[in-house]
């Protein structure tokens, strides 16, 4: 992305004028918006990943319940603690998800067009511009990374919040009394259903949908190329039929 700037000096003029021109351009548009982004992924970032740590937790409160006459209600109090907990913490998935549905939306379409668009320029640039070359293709890496966080964000949600079910299984449940493992039962299938992140509703954040994003980008490239090779070879046609004319 090209950004104007005008300075009251020439900054071509010498190595001194370049600088100060770079540091005028980065404190009065690149650090202010890299702020902003950082700010916004970061606050959604640390949400997301506290949501990871308390349900690794929770599989560890799960795997550690032991039954015995001696501490049956200090278990049975614990399970309850561990029940709510586990409610508690789908509520707030669920109110993560409304609340950063449309973020997601957006995010995956903005970079599912700086993607495109930097694809496209990596392929009419050409080797020749290798400045031009080199920024795109930065541009292009820097949207594959950011995609590719917030799908594996989604996709650790995804393995914890089913890992519980397994917590709830590897715990010592044969020893435990009937009404008890009716409950770790109703734990296990509410767990089953795992925890998501939608875009919108229209897609889920996980691995399995970055790859699907990668597999279009490459489908897109290859497109690209070959209408490149086409209109090559038509134009090199043309002015061979041209050229021969009298």
């Amino acid at each position: 992305m090209t950004v104007e700037l005008w300075v009251p000096f020439d900054p071509m003029d010498s190595k001194i004028n370049l600088i100060l021109a770079n540091q005028i351009a980065a404190i009065t548009f690149v650090v202010p918006h890299m702020y902003r982004a950082f700010a916004v992924q970061g606050i959604v970032c640390t949400l997301i990943m506290y949501l990871c740590d308390q349900l690794d937790e929770l599989q560890e409160r799960i795997r550690s319940l032991v039954h015995s006459t001696d501490n049956e209600s200090a278990m049975r109090v614990e399970f309850t603690q561990i029940i709510k907990k586990h409610v508690r913490l789908m509520r707030y998935s669920n109110t993560l998800t409304n609340i950063f549905k449309e973020f997601f939306l957006i995010q995956n379409l903005a970079v599912t067009i700086e993607l495109c668009l930097n694809a496209l320029m990596v392929i009419v640039v050409g080797r020749e511009q290798k400045t031009l070359l080199a920024n795109f293709i930065a541009f292009l890496l820097v949207a594959l990374l950011n995609a590719y966080i917030f799908c594996y964000l989604g996709d650790q949600l995804i393995e914890k919040s089913e890992g519980v079910a397994l917590a709830a299984y590897e715990s010592a449940w044969t020893s435990w009394p009937s009404d008890l493992q009716r409950d770790l039962l109703t734990v296990i299938r509410a767990a089953q259903k795992p925890l998501k992140l939608s875009a919108g509703g229209m897609a889920t954040m996980c691995i399995q949908t970055y790859s699907q994003s990668d597999l279009a980008l490459a489908a897109y490239l290859y497109s690209d190329l070959r209408c490149m090779q086409k209109l090559l070879e038509c134009s090199n046609a043309w002015s061979e039929v041209f050229l021969s004319l009298p």
